[in-house]
């Protein structure tokens, strides 16, 4: 599109948003624009539905080249800018999109699947190719594809979409849920599960719908079961078990599926987590975090032969219709296998997103406990606790002041201060922008989306160290180890003390400022210290502490190991 067509599309969906459908099509219309505004009556569902499409041109033609007429195709889109649904009726805040049609060729379907399964409010095809129009410069890559509503933010796609995600937000009072359908080719990927799962990329911390960190385990993976789709149930396979068809992009936090019988790891190993410059995952996602416990954006890729079946192109011909018999594809069912193997996602996933919108338990959250001072810096405490839980977790709250905590006499440090805080299953925090003049005092709860609170901790008690360490390494070498740490600020440290421990033994004192003027230099941002009083073939751990000017030894509580 030229940028003045981006002009009256933009104010063309102004109106198709606000629900003026003629206003919408004259300015279509008054742009030679080949695209209408239909209303829609599914005779199927029930549903009415508002489409922009465009106008097929009828010059071309396609014989799929082959002389039966039962596979030609007569017309074509010229803009390709693609299709958009909207079931204003729709009770749920989603936007299903399907943005590789052409590549992806079963996500169309499935897209209009899921769309009708969740009741959603918006499903959006894209309308052409990747290859279709590209920057023509070298070598074809899918980062040069102008086509590709992924990757360029100017396709009007993009524009249709933010506009339907602030509709959503400004209706919702929340944010949008956005679920992206991809497939990748039969013959690629090996080994990995059929259907790879991410919250986005990178994103390494996948919560609500893929995983609930809560007790209740009420999450796509969790409503699966061991044995996904027993052997021959579609076709000739083998048992499809679950870590066979799943698998998700997550490395922060366990992921654990149970069914009272059976329980295991959720596989973590695939290699299609979503494009990192994803345009509606950027959209959806900005201002976020990763560790609340609601995602925004699904993205899922599906093989589209998955490996359970013996990897052949007649299988795969099988797979999407082909009758061997009267040598043509049988197409009302080109996608019923793809379907039948592959739809349990989509309904498994719905009561989760039922939960997911509501979010509310009904419970406040469960108290985190056993709070505890792990490391001290110059300014800032390192606290850890037992984590506690919810379903519609929202945030821990640590509370702190210079005296013994009261009704009100503390601060509070949230998700607002270190998003890591919003996931319930944090256990360990870095509390900064505290005063080295003080002593502190801590305590921590619990709060959920809904307001509700938990009780409180124990609580625990720190002066601050004199220095802030911001990192410690053992290298083993032949018959040495050199330990090197870094200092970010040093205020009144005397010096530092090494410890050491053999294999499993006890940490023993092997040198220490009072000895060593080497260890005590206020000045210095970096130590070096060489032991070689050690045998190869042994494991040596080490810890170091410093002191204050009245004689307090404060551990560094993160070792090192050679």
């Amino acid at each position: 599109p030229t940028a003045s067509d981006l002009v009256y599309w933009n104010d063309m969906l102004a109106l198709f948003f606000a629900g003026d459908y003629n206003g919408a099509q004259s300015i279509l219309n008054n742009n030679n624009c080949p695209y209408q505004i239909v209303e829609f009556h599914d005779t199927d569902t029930g549903k009415t539905l508002y489409i922009l499409r465009e106008i097929p041109n009828m010059q071309y033609y396609d014989d799929n080249g082959t002389e039966d007429l039962y596979d030609d195709e007569a017309g074509a889109f010229v803009y390709g800018w693609g299709i958009f649904i909207y079931y204003p009726e729709g009770s749920k805040p989603i936007i299903v999109t399907v943005p590789h049609p052409c590549d992806d060729f079963p996500t169309p379907r499935m897209g209009l699947q899921a769309f009708n399964v969740w009741d959603a409010q918006y499903l959006m095809i894209n309308g052409a190719g990747r290859e279709v129009r590209w920057t023509n410069q070298g070598t074809y890559t899918n980062s040069k594809s102008l086509s590709d509503a992924l990757r360029n933010p100017t396709h009007p796609f993009n524009y249709v979409y933010k506009k339907a995600a602030d509709y959503l937000r400004d209706t919702f009072h929340c944010r949008e849920w956005s679920c992206q359908i991809h497939s990748y080719d039969w013959n690629r990927h090996q080994g990995y599960a059929n259907c790879q799962i991410s919250a986005g990329n990178p994103r390494p911390c996948p919560n609500l719908p893929i995983r609930d960190l809560s007790p209740l385990k009420n999450d796509l993976i969790n409503h699966g079961h061991h044995l996904m789709i027993p052997s021959n149930t579609v076709g000739i396979h083998n048992d499809v078990y679950l870590n066979d068809f799943y698998a998700v992009n997550y490395s922060i936090h366990d992921f654990i599926f149970t069914d009272g019988e059976h329980t295991y790891p959720v596989n973590n190993q695939i290699d299609l987590p979503a494009y990192s410059e994803n345009q509606q995952m950027l959209y959806s996602q900005a201002g976020t975090t990763d560790y609340d416990v609601f995602e925004p954006f699904f993205h899922i890729e599906m093989d589209e032969l998955p490996n359970s079946y013996r990897e052949s192109l007649h299988n795969y011909y099988w797979f999407y219709g082909w009758n061997e018999l009267l040598g043509k594809w049988d197409m009302d069912n080109l996608f019923t296998h793809f379907l039948e193997y592959y739809d349990r996602w989509i309904y498994d996933i719905e009561p989760v997103l039922e939960a997911m919108f509501q979010m509310d338990d009904g419970q406040p959250p469960v108290a985190p406990s056993n709070l505890a001072v792990f490391n001290q810096s110059l300014n800032s405490v390192t606290l850890t606790w037992t984590k506690g839980s919810a379903f519609d977790f929202d945030s821990y709250e640590i509370y702190y002041a210079t005296e013994p905590i009261d009704e009100s006499n503390y601060q509070i440090f949230d998700r607002n201060n270190n998003a890591f805080l919003a996931s319930p299953d944090c256990e360990r925090i870095e509390v900064t922008g505290l005063n080295n003049s003080y002593n502190y005092y801590f305590k921590i709860r619990a709060r959920d989306k809904n307001q509700n609170y938990s009780g409180l901790s124990n609580e625990v008690t720190t002066s601050l160290a004199p220095v802030t360490i911001s990192s410690f390494s053992a290298y083993g070498l032949d018959s040495t180890v050199r330990l090197y740490w870094q200092i970010g600020a040093q205020q009144n440290n005397q010096g530092f003390k090494i410890y050491r421990k053999v294999e499993n033994g006890e940490y023993v004192l092997v040198d220490s400022w009072l000895t060593n003027p080497a260890l005590s230099n206020p000045s210095a941002y970096s130590f070096e210290w060489w032991d070689n009083d050690v045998m190869n073939r042994t494991r040596y751990t080490y810890k170091i502490s410093s002191t204050n000017v009245y004689n307090v030894e404060f551990f560094y509580n993160i070792p090192a190991i050679a």
